[in-house]
């Protein structure tokens, strides 16, 4: 996903979020995302310092940040109640489906309670960003890490990510 699909995407969910007044900045200090990984994990796998920002939307909380072509994500989320595995694995596989229609190379990995997802490249003539996300799983609460950026020689792996993700695990 590149930068301005990105900025879209966010600012769509902001102003549906902003119309039922849900939707709040946050201190990156107060928000349990920002506390899952800190800046010198984050920079050793980013490739340079980042500077994070808090927000609130509903019951998901974020942190975000940028690092040269790399931008980051985590975030934080406690559902009202648990999905069953069956029905996560019917929502992973849609959404690895809807990418591969797009066009794009799916990679997908899972261990343990760590389920990784790259979109590892796209169909010539198409464009979009490289994307590679680890969602750590404690159901009903999940910590997620994507990192996406608009060129394929800066995607992070899956590998390097899940490293990631098993941190955050530790820490909610």
């Amino acid at each position: 996903m590149t930068k301005g699909a990105l900025s879209r995407l966010a600012a769509a969910a902001s102003a549906g979020l902003l119309a039922v007044g849900v939707h709040a900045s946050v201190r990156a200090a107060d928000n349990v995302a920002c506390g899952l990984l800190t800046p010198a994990e984050l920079a050793a796998t980013l490739g340079g310092s980042v500077a994070l920002k808090g927000s609130l939307i509903g019951t998901t909380q974020m942190c975000s940040g940028q690092a040269g072509t790399r931008y980051v994500m985590v975030r934080y989320v406690t559902k009202s109640e648990a999905v069953s595995e069956q029905e996560a694995a019917a929502r992973v596989k849609q959404g690895v489906e809807a990418a591969k229609q797009r066009g794009a190379d799916v990679e997908t990995k899972k261990f343990g309670p760590v389920f990784c997802m790259a979109i590892l490249s796209h169909a010539p003539g198409k464009t979009g960003g490289f994307d590679t996300t680890c969602t750590y799983s404690k159901p009903p609460r999940y910590a997620v890490v994507e990192i996406t950026t608009s060129s394929q020689k800066d995607a992070i792996s899956i590998d390097q990510l899940h490293a990631l993700a098993e941190k955050m695990g530790g820490r909610f």
